[in-house]
């Protein structure tokens, strides 16, 4: 399984330009996500595929 919650921070802190969750990933995924208090600063983008990218562009 994978460590999203790592893997969010690696996209926080810039060491990771994007993120992808495939959608029989996404609800695991989700439940990292809610729990953080920057989860609005982190921008998905849906693709037909049910995947997401995440990019992150924190909040000014």
């Amino acid at each position: 399984m994978r460590d999203f919650q790592q893997e969010l921070n690696d996209l926080a802190s810039g060491n990771k330009p994007t993120l992808e969750v495939t959608r029989e990933e996404f609800l695991v995924f989700r439940e990292i996500w809610a729990t953080r208090k920057d989860r609005e600063s982190f921008v998905g983008e849906a693709h037909q595929n049910g995947s997401v990218t995440y990019r992150y562009l924190p909040k000014v």
